[in-house]
């Protein structure tokens, strides 16, 4: 629905009054409906009754099979290649091996856990020790800023959710986000030199005081760098000229 769109691009405006507290990404309340009429509820209890009795179908176990093997689909992997893997299984829940991505091939790399941690500990090993008196100051500060940008934008008006959204805005605890590499295979690396295996850090981080700024920020920007002309950034340093020739 137009009246729900926050950007709107047939015409270019931007009006955070039309978000709904259940669209902001980490709303954290849902009001159920009440219920409807009885004829309307028990169209639904049926569709229930019916998903649920497939679904038990579709799992049951076989009946013209002694074995009692649940119906599954037929593996496309040869005899030997299943034989490895449920070699590789077993060897990663061991802890022997680490199994990650690769950076551009998105092939599958096989390391061993200290070379995984080696490789890990070149991207944290000049970062900053952060008190938890630290977070929540920095915490205190960046939510301030958020409930005064909603404020300033009225975000939710329209539907009263101004309060909710803000609610929903404003994180007490603190995340600890998990890192995990990709590695890098279109670079060289020559194990007999004893380097740190080449890759690249990715932080699973979804939670977290200042996501919903970011949040915030991706609403106003996200749909100006749609509307750009198509461009692609080659690399870090390229963007970094880009910005410094700007600023000159």
């Amino acid at each position: 629905m137009k009246s729900q769109v926050v950007y709107d691009f047939s015409d270019g405006s931007l009006d955070p009054r039309k978000l709904r507290a259940t669209s902001y990404k980490f709303n954290k309340t849902t009001n159920l409906p009440k219920p409807s009429s009885a004829s309307v509820e028990a169209k639904h209890e049926l569709r229930k009754s019916e998903s649920l009795h497939v679904f038990v179908k579709a799992v049951s176990i076989n009946p013209n099979s002694t074995s009692k093997v649940p119906y599954a689909s037929k593996s496309n992997l040869t005899p030997s290649e299943l034989k490895g893997l449920k070699s590789l299984q077993k060897r990663v829940a061991e802890g022997s091996i680490v199994v990650c991505e690769s950076d551009k091939s998105a092939k599958l790399c096989v390391l061993s856990k200290e070379q995984y941690l080696a490789a890990g500990f070149e991207h944290c090993k000049n970062d900053l020790e952060v008190s938890t008196t630290d977070v929540k100051r920095l915490q205190k500060y960046v939510s301030a800023n958020v409930e005064w940008l909603h404020e300033i934008f009225n975000t939710g008006s329209f539907w009263n959710h101004e309060s909710r959204i803000i609610s929903s805005s404003l994180d007490e605890g603190s995340q600890v986000v998990t890192l995990r590499l990709l590695l890098k295979d279109h670079k060289p690396y020559d194990p007999k030199t004893n380097r740190v295996i080449p890759s690249r850090p990715v932080v699973n981080g979804f939670a977290g005081f200042n996501c919903h700024l970011s949040e915030i920020l991706s609403m106003i920007l996200g749909p100006v760098s749609k509307e750009a002309i198509g461009s692609e950034i080659n690399s870090t340093s390229d963007l970094l000229s880009i910005i410094d020739n700007i600023n000159k």
